[in-house]
C-alpha cells in the first residue's frame, strides 16, 4: 500500500482524510434529504425554491439545491412517491419501542419533535422535549434553521439539574428526522444511558404532536411577534406559562405540569399512561 501511495503520488493520511471527507459529504446530503421529506410530509406540493427558503443549507447554493432534489426525485410533476428517497443505508434508523407500553413515573419517556414558526415571509423552528408522565416541557430551543444544533440545545436543557443516574433507561422518542439522527445527538443520548426509540410516522409521536399545537396555537399565534428575537421571548414565556400555570385536562385533578413533578411521588402515584401509538 505504502508503494501505491507513493506512486498515486499522496499520503496514507491525506488518502483517508480524503475517504473522511467524502462520507461526511454523503451524509450531510443524506440528512437533508430527510428534511425535505419531513417538510414534503406536511406540504406536499411545496418546490424546490420555497424549501431551499426553509432549510437554507449551509455551503449549498440554489441551484445545486435544486438539482439535488430533482436527482433524488423531488420533481413536483408528474407527483411521485418520496418514500424510498428518504433514508440511506449509511444512516441509523431505531424502532418504535414505546408502542404499547405504560409510563407510571417521570423520567421514563420523553417525546421530541419540531415546529415552524412563520414571521413574515421567513420561518423559524422551535424543538420542544416533553415528559409525558408529567406533561413538562423540560428542554426546548428556537432556531433560525433546522440544524440539529438547536435539537442539541434543547436536549443540554433537559439534561440540567438531572443526574446521570436519574435519566438512565429513559426512552427518548421522536420521528426520524436528520436532527435526531444527528451523531452528537445521538452520543448525547447514549452517554446518559438514554435507550433511542423512532416513529415512522407522524401519529406513532402524537403526544410531541399535541404539545407543539398547543404551544403555537393556544399561546405563540395570539402574541405580537415581529422577529426571532420576539419569538425566543415569547417560546420562552410561553414554556414557563404552560408548565407552572396552564391546567392539563389529561392529569389528575386538572394539575400543572409542575405540580405533577413536585407530587408525582405521593399524590398521583396511582395515575398512570398508555401508548396506544
Amino acid at each position: 500500500m505504502i508503494a501505491l501511495y507513493s506512486t498515486a503520488g499522496i499520503s496514507r493520511q491525506a488518502h483517508f482524510k480524503a475517504l473522511k471527507r467524502i462520507e461526511q459529504q454523503r451524509a450531510s446530503t443524506q440528512a437533508l434529504l430527510v428534511d425535505v421529506e419531513h417538510i414534503r410530509h406536511v406540504h406536499p406540493r411545496l418546490g424546490a425554491r420555497k424549501l431551499y427558503k426553509m432549510l437554507l443549507p449551509p455551503g449549498m447554493g440554489r441551484d445545486r439545491f435544486e438539482k439535488l432534489l430533482m436527482e433524488n426525485g423531488y420533481r413536483l410533476n408528474p407527483v411521485r412517491s418520496y418514500h424510498r428517497t428518504t433514508y440511506s443505508q449509511r444512516i441509523r434508523i431505531y424502532p418504535n419501542l414505546i408502542s404499547g407500553l405504560t409510563i407510571t413515573k417521570p423520567q421514563q419517556l420523553w417525546v421530541t419533535d419540531i415546529t415552524h414558526f412563520r414571521i413574515k415571509e421567513r420561518f423559524y423552528y422551535i424543538t420542544l422535549i416533553m415528559d409525558v408522565y408529567t406533561r413538562m416541557v423540560v428542554g426546548h430551543s428556537v432556531s433560525a434553521n433546522m440544524q440539529a444544533e438547536s435539537n442539541i440545545n434543547a436536549l443540554k436543557r433537559a439534561f440540567k439539574g438531572k443526574g446521570k443516574e436519574l435519566l438512565k433507561g429513559l426512552i427518548h422518542h421522536s420521528d426520524r428526522g436528520s436532527q435526531y439522527i444527528d451523531l452528537e445527538y445521538r452520543e448525547l443520548l447514549d452517554t446518559h444511558g438514554i435507550c433511542i426509540s423512532m416513529g415512522n410516522r407522524a401519529w406513532e409521536n402524537a403526544h410531541a404532536e399535541r404539545i407543539n399545537g398547543i404551544i403555537k396555537n393556544e399561546y405563540l399565534h395570539h402574541f405580537k411577534i415581529n422577529n426571532y428575537e420576539d419569538l425566543i421571548k415569547q417560546t420562552n414565556k410561553t414554556v414557563k406559562l404552560y408548565n407552572e400555570r396552564r391546567p392539563h385536562g389529561s392529569l389528575p385533578l386538572m394539575a400543572t405540569p409542575i405540580q405533577m413533578v413536585l407530587q408525582a411521588s405521593s399524590s398521583f402515584h396511582d395515575y398512570s399512561v398508555k401508548i396506544n401509538y
